[in-house]
């Protein structure tokens, strides 16, 4: 092989008698180890594992809470959230009794100037057609009676004044 300082020109020169460039074998790595390694490694490997398994439900036994502390914690949050529901429910039942109550005052209102108006209009109509029949009537026996009196007067007049006219007197064939 040619040293690190040489150059390209002199490499080329290497070469077999025959031509050829030399050609390096390489060492190949040993394929595996025997069964004798590997079993051994793999048992103490697989003892490892369940030794941490097993030191870890140990370890973890002791960070978890009792059953006790878990129904307790349950019981606390049970009250919590029925306190919660009970103010939640209470102030629904306000807003919505001070709502009903405003949209029933709004209504009655609506309803008191609805009517007023629609008995304003029917009594005024109802009232001027009572009236003119009303006075209709009143006017009419008024005016027959009057009409009856200025008849008879004007007709006794009338009378009066025809006989003085047209008459004879009493007593002169």
């Amino acid at each position: 092989m040619p040293s690190a300082g040489t150059s390209t020109s002199e490499r080329r020169r290497t070469r077999l008698p025959n031509g050829k460039p030399p050609v390096i074998e390489r060492a190949e790595p040993e394929r595996g180890h025997s069964w004798a390694v590997w079993v051994p490694l793999t048992a103490l490997v697989m003892i490892l594992l369940a030794g941490v398994v097993a030191g870890s439900y140990v370890i973890g036994r002791d960070s978890r809470p009792s059953s006790q502390a878990i129904a307790s914690r349950i019981a606390h949050q049970r009250t919590v959230d029925q306190v919660t529901r009970d103010s939640a429910l209470v102030a629904q039942q306000h807003t919505l009794a001070r709502e009903f109550t405003r949209r029933l005052r709004r209504a009655k209102r609506r309803a008191f100037s609805n009517g007023n108006a629609q008995g304003v209009q029917t009594g005024f109509a109802s009232g001027q057609a009572t009236g003119q029949a009303t006075g209709f009537r009143q006017g009419h026996k008024a005016g027959k009676a009057q009409g009856l009196v200025r008849g008879y007067n004007q007709g006794s007049v009338d009378g009066y004044i025809q006989g003085l006219n047209s008459s004879t007197p009493v007593g002169v064939p």
